[in-house]
């Protein structure tokens, strides 16, 4: 399983370019919802940055992009 945010990371570009070759498009896995629970989906993109600040993916069945540190591979 592997986890986007580690707690001691930030989301840099190099970062976010490991988790890119790391998880392909398609790559089943799980979201935490704001409401703190999970839902299994897809990836649908690759990972981003939201301007400076934020690493973000889009999952399928989610609108909008979700925070790369609330979804982890399966």
């Amino acid at each position: 399983m592997i986890w986007a945010n580690t707690g001691k990371l930030r989301p840099t570009p190099k970062y976010i370019e490991v988790w890119n070759n790391r998880v392909p498009i398609g790559t089943a896995v799980t979201y935490q919802k704001d409401d703190g629970s999970v839902i299994e989906t897809k990836t649908r993109s690759a990972a981003g940055m939201l301007g400076t600040h934020t690493a973000v993916i889009w999952l399928e069945a989610v609108n909008g992009c979700v925070r790369l540190d609330r979804v982890a591979t399966i």
